[in-house]
């Protein structure tokens, strides 16, 4: 123990002493270490961290799904059957979200203004907290029998509602807070780590109360814990038996249903394969920059042992043995492991913020994401694997050697420094290598961003404000009451100062208001799978089309003629022409839109009314707004120039016609798009981050290496010199070299990069993996940077004194 305590001395004196080598050996670990740290908060957050709740690897949801359309929502009926019918689950729940008016609390208006927040709210069955097994931080889970009408006005808050409504107050529970125009009494607060958010971050939780909606409605997600001993291969076989009896005993609404059993272990379970695929790839990239970065200092060391050479013989000669030797090198590395893992923590905590944009924003990545325990734990592993990475090699390397060989040589004999060369040659050339893969990786991000950012939507985004509304249900149950409401307000915001014109529709684009409907043609026979007549229904007032500037190909838009007591009628997009009549013209025609028959009086250009990441273009179908007026709805409000301006004129006019009405955050399409592509931004510009970090680091080895070799050869230089070489000849020579082991880790990468990129099809938008314009652009890169980490230590070189050069030696 004396004798690692004196090396670890020893090592803490031989940095010191060295300030430069030391900051930037440390710099770089603390980068690599600390982009790895931070993107593995992720990956653990994500992948790896069971879900806060008892015993989580018993949890499943319970999924309905139909044998053509695939998974869909559950219904109460059903819900009440398998769980009945069943023994394979200890405790069951139904879930459901939806936006919500919160109007203050204890009968106070919100900030003393006279208007409602919208929030998000979870109605539950009560055995919903019992099954996670969290308890409430303060008061109670709900009982049985709130889950009937008139009894059901309670509310259990999320911890940062709590804080945010009531300060903290320890007092809460039993207080009263207004929601949808009705008093709720708080009866619990959940715990700060508690965090159940289904599609959104919620709020607050209430009790669920059956509607009577029937087997057809499936709308709910179920969730189940299973028994001890139970698999999920048992509860599935269970719960098969269940659905059997149930397609038969009601052919109507269950037929071709089934239920599928799926873990809920992680929060990734709650995200979509793209999003897990896209945090993997964020992970590999950033163990790229490790592997180049512990290359780099392995070079670093390599090169700095020549000068040690004579004092490591020494030691040798003196009696230390090889394991002696070996262990004072690590003892060197953990040093520099151990600071760069400290200064990469920080580095973890300032990126975090930053890393969680790669995380859809309804997981509430900002506020589940940490450096805690098991992310400090893998930033030490980190510097652990990279001491015995760039540690052991150059120890070994050194201490292969016989002390009485090392002192027979000098420092610049060719026997020592050949071998060293070719060591550090090889190193930099798996560096461009790398590089080069994640450089082709950036680039292929890069023109897929671009692709989707230019890609033409079929409606204007400029100057173009769009605001949810909800309607109160209490308020407006009669069509005719929705429809002069919606009449009112178009007309009184048509005439604020500054709009061109404005428009209400259901589905508008990017609203995450999206209504499916079935569509069939007049003569097309019923199909066996529902999929293939599927569309996207949208309501909307006459001016819809010229507010958003979808092109009017054929026919007319709606009218005043097109009232309630009219014909029914609808408007098609090109799409659901090109599928239902590709050789005909479908004007005058009627299509079936979920049981209504329709009059088709007009066709428009398609509309991406998903954004650019929707993978396919949907089939549209408008109908006026007057014969299915709807209570959750957008008004688009088109502005001659910065539509944000308008938001506070546009609430102020929906407040006076109802202050109940429920108007949430206002924003301009332009920015919409750039929110629906918020995901794939912040994963392109790790990505790009990550490839310039390699490209620097394997910039930076080129380098050392090249000024290495140059300042070995000092005399074969000056030889050359004093024999006739001109300047440029010498910066040629060595030029030639750092392009040539360039040539090889490019050849090297563009093979790794074609391997690679294949794997990242389902995550590239309008350009193949395998592109040549982004290979050539990676390689030309690669190159360039390269002939400058050549250049400038040959031109060094090229300015040796021959005379000097020769005396020196």
């Amino acid at each position: 123990m004396g004798d690692l305590i004196r090396d670890f001395r020893f090592a803490a004196r031989r940095l010191i002493r060295r300030p430069g080598f030391t900051v930037i050996i440390v710099a770089v670990l603390a980068l690599a270490i600390g982009l790895n740290t931070a993107v593995f908060s992720v990956v653990h957050l994500l992948l790896i961290r069971l879900l806060p709740y008892h015993d989580p690897e018993r949890l499943v949801v319970v999924m309905d799904m139909h044998k053509q359309r695939g998974y869909g929502g559950a219904s109460y009926d059903n819900f009440l059957d398998w769980t009945r019918d069943t023994n394979a689950f200890e405790k069951t729940s139904l879930l459901t979200t939806a936006p919500c008016r919160f109007e203050g609390i204890e009968g106070r208006r919100l900030s003393g203004l006279d208007e409602a927040e919208e929030i998000v709210a979870a109605r539950v069955t009560t055995g919903f907290f019992p099954m996670l097994g969290v308890r409430p931080r303060m008061g109670r889970w709900f009982f049985q029998d709130e889950e009937t009408p008139g009894r059901d006005d309670v509310a259990i808050l999320a911890h940062a509602a709590w804080r945010r409504w009531f300060g903290g107050a320890t007092d809460v529970v039993g207080r009263s807070l207004r929601l949808n125009g009705k008093k709720h009494t708080v009866v619990g607060v959940m715990p700060s780590g508690f965090h159940f958010n289904y599609g959104a971050i919620v709020d607050l939780w209430t009790p669920f109360v059956r509607q009577p909606e029937g087997r057809l409605t499936r709308r709910y997600a179920t969730l189940a814990r299973l028994k001890r001993g139970v698999s999920i291969a048992e509860a599935q076989e269970q719960l098969d038996v269940v659905a059997r009896r149930l397609e038969r005993q009601y052919p109507e609404t269950n037929a071709n249903w089934g239920y599928s059993v799926v873990p809920m272990r992680h929060a990734s379970d709650f995200a979509g394969p793209e999003i897990n695929a896209a945090v993997l790839l964020a992970f590999a990239a950033s163990g790229v920059v490790f592997l180049i970065a512990c290359l780099n200092v392995a070079g670093l060391l390599l090169a700095r042992s020549i000068s040690r050479a004579r004092e490591i013989a020494v030691r040798s000669a003196l009696g230390a043995s090889r394991f002696r030797v070996v262990r004072l090198a690590l003892v060197e590395s953990l040093l520099l492991s151990f600071c760069g893992a400290a200064f990469g923590l920080a580095v973890a905590y300032w990126c975090m913020g930053a890393v969680s944009g790669i995380v859809p924003s309804y997981l509430n990545p900002r506020a589940m994401l940490s450096v805690d325990l098991v992310v400090v734990s893998f930033a030490v592993f980190a510097s652990l694997l990279a001491a015995a990475f760039f540690g052991v090699a150059p120890a070994l390397r050194t201490s292969r050697l016989g002390a009485g060989e090392i002192l027979k040589q000098d420092s610049g004999s060719a026997g020592l420094v050949v071998r060293r060369a070719r060591f550090l040659s090889a190193l930099v050339v798996v560096e461009i290598a790398l590089a080069l893969t994640l450089m082709t990786a950036a680039g292929l991000f890069l023109r897929s961003l671009r692709n989707l950012m230019t890609l033409p939507l079929g409606y204007r985004t400029a100057d173009l404000l769009i605001m949810k509304l909800n309607l109160p249900e209490e308020k407006y149950r009669a069509s005719r009451r929705i429809v002069r409401f919606h009449d009112e307000l178009t007309g009184r915001v048509q005439r604020l100062a500054g709009v061109v014109t404005c428009a209400v529709g259901e589905s508008p684009p990017l609203s995450d208001v999206y209504t499916p409907v079935f569509v069939l043609r007049e003569g097309r026979p019923e199909p066996e799978d529902p999929r293939s007549i599927r569309g996207l229904g949208h309501s909307v007032t006459t001016e819809y089309f010229r507010t958003l500037g979808i092109t009017l190909r054929r026919g007319r838009v709606f009218g005043p003629q097109d009232g309630e007591a009219s014909e029914p009628v609808a408007i098609v997009s090109e799409a659901l022409v090109r599928r239902d009549w590709p050789d005909e013209d479908p004007v005058g025609r009627s299509i079936r839109v979920d049981g209504t028959w329709r009059r088709v009086v007009g066709i428009v250009s398609d509309v991406r009314h998903r954004g650019p990441m929707a993978k396919r273009i949907d089939h549209d179908v408008y109908v006026p707004h007057t014969q299915a007026p709807g209570r959750t709805v957008c008004l688009i409000v088109h502005a001659e120039a910065d539509a944000l301006r308008l938001a506070a004129s546009v609430r102020a006019q929906i407040k006076e016609i109802d202050r109940d009405v429920l108007v949430r955050k206002a924003v301009t399409i332009s920015a919409a798009v750039k929110e629906s592509t918020a995901e794939l931004r912040a994963l392109t510009g790790w990505i790009l981050g990550f490839g310039m970090v390699a490209l620097v680091l394997a910039t930076m080895g080129l380098f050392g290496v090249m000024a290495f070799s140059a300042a070995q050869r000092t005399r074969e230089l000056g030889v050359r010199m004093a024999l006739g070489a001109r300047r440029r000849d010498i910066v040629s020579l060595v030029v030639r070299r750092g392009l040539a082991l360039a040539s090889i880790g490019a050849a090297l990468g563009l093979g790794a990069a074609y391997a690679a990129t294949r794997a990242l099809s389902s995550l590239l938008h309008g350009v193949r993996p395998e592109d040549p314009m982004t290979y050539g652009a990676a390689s030309l890169v690669i190159g360039l940077t390269a002939f400058l980490a050549s250049y400038l230590p040959a031109r060094r070189a090229s300015r040796i004194d021959p005379m000097e050069a020769l005396r020196c030696e």
